[in-house]
Parts: C-alpha cells; sequence; structure tokens
C-alpha cells in the first residue's frame, strides 16, 4: 500500500479520512478517554503547554460518531478485553503453580536475552537520526516568510499533511483532518485567528529532501533516508578520520570515506584508540556542524538524536525539537535513565500499556 509522509517522518494513514463525518453530537465520554482513542490528540514536537483536555473535548465533540471513532472505540475496547484476559491468567497461574514460574522464566529465558542484547550494544554513540523540523510547511515558509507567524499548515479540510508550529499549540498536527484543524484554532484562539491551508508540493519537498541528503553524505555515504525528511546516519567513520588527523580538511575527509581504500586501516576500534569522552564530545561538535551546514544550505532546520542505536536516536531527535539535537550516552545506566524519563500521560510503561497501544494501530 503506498504511503504518504508527513513532515516528521510518520508514514500517514489514508483511511482516517473517514473521519470527515462531520457529525455533532452529545457525548459522555470523558477526556480521559479521548486521550486513548484519538491519534490526532497525541504530542507531537512544539506541542508541549497545549490544552489537552479541551482540545480532547473538541475533538470528541466535531467527530465523536464518525466511523473512525467508532472504529478506535470498538478495537480499544478489545484491546482492554484482551490484556484483562491476560492479566486473569496470569493470577490463576500464580494461585495454582506450586514453584516460582517467573524466577525460572527469568533465569532461563529473560536473563540470558538480556546479556545477548548487553553483548552486542555498541560501546560508542555515533548513531545519528537526522529529522527535518515540519518540514513540508517549512519547505513553503522559505517561498512565503508570513507562514511562520500565522496558524498554517499543508493539506485540506479532509487531511492536514503537517502543520508549522503556530499551528501545534492550538492542538493542530498531521494526520488530523481539516476541518477539526480549523476549528480547534478558531475556538481555541476565540475567533481570532484561522488556520490557513497550503496546497502541498511533492516536487519541491523532493528537491529540499535532495538538498539535505547531498549535505548528510557528505559525512555518511552509506546513509539511509527513512522518507523525505528523515535519515539514519553513522557518523564513526568520519569521526575516526577526524580525531586520527586533525590537520584534515572537510574536503579530505569527504575524499577518504568515498575511497576507503585509500584510508589505513585501524587495528584498534576508535573507543579503544580514544578515550570515550573525546568521543562523544567531537560527535556531539560534528552533529552540530551537520545541522548547521544544513540551515546555511537549505534554510531548512532539523533536529537530530545521537545514541549507540537508531531507535532511540530517533526517539531522542524528538527531544529538543525544533532545531536543536539530544546525545545519549551509549553506558547502559544512561540508556536505562533515558527510558525512564520518558513520558507516559503517567501511566506506567508496561507491556499491557504497550499492547494496547500497539493492537489499536496495526
Amino acid at each position: 500500500m503506498e504511503e504518504t509522509y508527513n513532515s516528521d517522518g510518520d508514514s500517514v494513514d489514508n483511511s482516517n479520512t473517514s473521519m470527515t463525518t462531520n457529525t455533532k453530537h452529545n457525548t459522555n465520554t470523558t477526556t480521559n478517554e479521548a486521550k486513548n482513542l484519538l491519534i490526532s490528540a497525541s504530542d507531537k514536537a512544539g506541542m508541549g503547554g497545549i490544552d489537552r483536555e479541551r482540545i480532547n473535548a473538541i475533538l470528541l465533540r466535531e467527530s465523536g460518531t464518525s466511523d473512525y471513532m467508532k472504529r478506535q472505540i470498538s478495537m480499544d475496547d478489545n484491546a482492554n478485553k484482551r490484556i484483562q484476559q491476560m492479566k486473569e491468567r496470569l493470577e490463576e497461574k500464580d494461585n495454582t503453580s506450586t514453584n516460582d514460574w517467573r524466577k525460572e522464566i527469568k533465569q532461563s529465558t529473560v536473563d540470558p536475552m538480556l546479556q545477548k542484547y548487553r553483548s552486542q550494544r555498541r560501546p560508542i554513540s555515533t548513531c545519528c537520526v537526522v529529522d527535518m523540523d515540519s518540514f513540508f510547511i517549512s519547505c513553503h515558509i522559505l517561498d512565503n516568510p508570513h507562514l511562520a507567524e500565522v496558524p498554517a499548515c499543508v493539506g485540506g479540510t479532509s487531511m492536514i499533511s503537517t502543520s508549522n508550529y503556530v499551528a501545534r499549540k492550538y492542538g493542530v498536527r498531521a494526520a488530523m483532518p481539516g476541518y477539526l484543524g480549523s476549528k480547534l484554532v478558531s475556538e481555541l484562539s476565540n475567533g481570532k485567528e484561522k488556520l490557513t491551508f497550503v496546497k502541498s508540493d511533492f516536487s519541491l519537498y523532493r528537491k529540499k529532501s535532495a538538498e539535505v541528503k547531498d549535505i548528510l553524505l557528505q559525512y555518511d555515504p552509506s546513509l539511509t533516508m527513512g522518507s523525505l525528511d528523515e535519515a539514519y546516519m553513522d557518523i564513526e567513520s568520519y569521526l575516526s578520520i577526524q580525531l586520527d588527523d586533525k590537520c584534515l580538511s572537510h574536503e579530505d575527509i569527504i575524499t577518504i570515506l568515498k575511497n576507503k581504500a585509500s584510508h589505513t586501516k585501524q587495528t584498534q576500534q576508535l573507543h579503544e584508540r580514544f578515550p570515550m569522552s573525546v568521543i562523544h564530545k567531537a560527535a556531539q561538535e560534528l552533529l552540530n556542524c551537520i545541522r548547521k551546514k544544513v540551515k546555511d544550505s537549505t534554510g531548512l532546520t532539523c533536529s537530530a538524536g545521537l545514541c549507540n542505536n537508531y531507535l532511540l536516536a530517533k526517539v531522542a531527535s524528538d527531544i529538543n525539537k525544533p532545531n536543536g539535537q539530544f546525545f545519549l550516552g551509549s553506558e547502559e545506566n544512561d540508556i536505562k535513565t533515558f527510558i525512564r524519563t520518558l513520558p507516559s500521560d503517567g501511566e506506567d510503561i508496561t507491556g499491557c500499556m504497550w499492547y494496547r497501544n500497539y493492537t489499536r494501530f496495526v
């Protein structure tokens, strides 16, 4: 199935257009249920401090009886039933087992698995995810600077591809029907502002994406583009050359990276040749230079995450948006501390919570 990617690198499910059934109704559904059911209400970068309860209430009021919402409610109910059934089976096993089956599973399965993953963990944080800031609308702002000052989005009344950071303060985000975005801006601004719609221009997005990619390829010729506005790259090779010979220019390093055979291969790994503090300081400085070069060359800002694996780097790339970066150390304690600080809407990040969210959107 063909996917459309929004400006934050997420694929937009076109089936959400069923929400365009704009039937008003009185509902007793609470705002707590709204946050669990509405993808449109979930956080994106730039949505900190929004009036979540009021936004949820407006979204439910305007779309609570749509086909999309009915489907979400049904999926949520089914997920909750399955979760409850799993809890009951666990409780029954606890009550009927004569041995400590949880401890046995931990020793026979969980501990070996953890040890395997520990042995595979990369010792340095050079995995980088570069994520352009509100990419689609930012491309239009280059030629229409006034769009940065008003609530604006790419898309139409049926579906929004991305919104600028002004609009996000009103809860407007990608994968939201445009009519709902308009309602949010109008109502939350007390009629003082209106949501501006900009027609999508994928030839423009592809052009600017190619410009960004050309810059990033200088630092990792093997990078992977996750979407038009998101790149996964490893800057270890660049760092290794840079730290080995600080007299080399950027152009010299590019040439060496393109022709790996011309670079004397080290018998020791990077973390064996230099202190970890030196490597990670250089990595952060290099990433900052990369982001600055993207801004100077394209006019577009990007945010980035730097870690020892791409999953965490992707999460980290969203923390200091827009136009920022976040570094996460490679030690196990660094990673554990980071994960524990991730927001979870006040709920514990448990298997049940993961199961509920996963089954709702697959």
